[in-house]
Parts: structure tokens; sequence; C-alpha cells
């Protein structure tokens, strides 16, 4: 008895030299080169669009004026100490909000130069 592979073999058999023909006809052929110019075009819509979007950055990248730039003047930065009890009122009110025990929070963190550096003695 055969086995379904063997009646397949033969059933294909006829069709085995036509597949060797193309096969070496296709290794012989180099494959279809495209150049530059075939590229560019099959990019065309890919450009534009990349060309739309750029022209939209520029435009919104002028500047009518300095004078439109918002800036903090030098005397008015508050300093850390300032910025701290903000952050902690802040932290209070959330917490009332939420009837939640209040908690207590940490002095402020010392300054760098406020340190002390610890020497050790050998």
């Amino acid at each position: 008895m055969k086995t379904p592979r063997e009646i397949l073999l033969e059933q294909h058999q006829s069709v085995a030299p036509k597949l060797d023909a193309i096969r070496a006809r296709l290794l012989v052929s180099p494959p279809n080169a495209i150049g530059w110019r075939e590229m560019l075009r099959s990019l065309r819509w890919h450009l534009a669009a990349l060309g739309a979007a750029w022209i939209v950055v520029l435009i919104l990248n002028i500047n009518p004026s300095p004078e439109s730039v918002a800036s903090v003047p030098p005397g008015k930065t508050p300093n850390m100490e300032q910025v701290w009890a903000a952050f902690q009122e802040n932290r209070r009110l959330l917490l009332q909000y939420d009837d939640a025990p209040p908690l207590e929070l940490p002095a402020a963190p010392p300054r760098r130069g406020d340190i002390q550096p610890e020497q050790m003695v050998v």
C-alpha cells in the first residue's frame, strides 16, 4: 500500500521540471531595481505631508514681538520658606477637605549653608 506522500509525489512529478525552470530563470535574472526618481515618486504624499507640517510649525513659531513673553521680576521670586509654607497650607486644606485627621508635617528642611558638617577625628 502506498503512503499519501508517495501518491502526491507521483501526481506532481510531471510539474517538477517546469518548477525547476522557473527557479533557474529567477536566479539568473536580477530583481527589478528602482531608481531614486521612482522612490521619490512613491514617497510624494509623505513628503508633501511633512512639508506641510513644517510650514505649520514655522507659522506657529513666528514671534510678533519679544514683549509678549511674561517674565518674573528678580525681586518677586519667593524664597524657600514661603514655598514650603504654601505647600504645608495646601496640604492642610486638602486633608481638611477630605475629613481625614491632620498629619503633622515636618519642619522645613535646613538650607545647605546652615548644615554643619560632621567631622570625624581619627
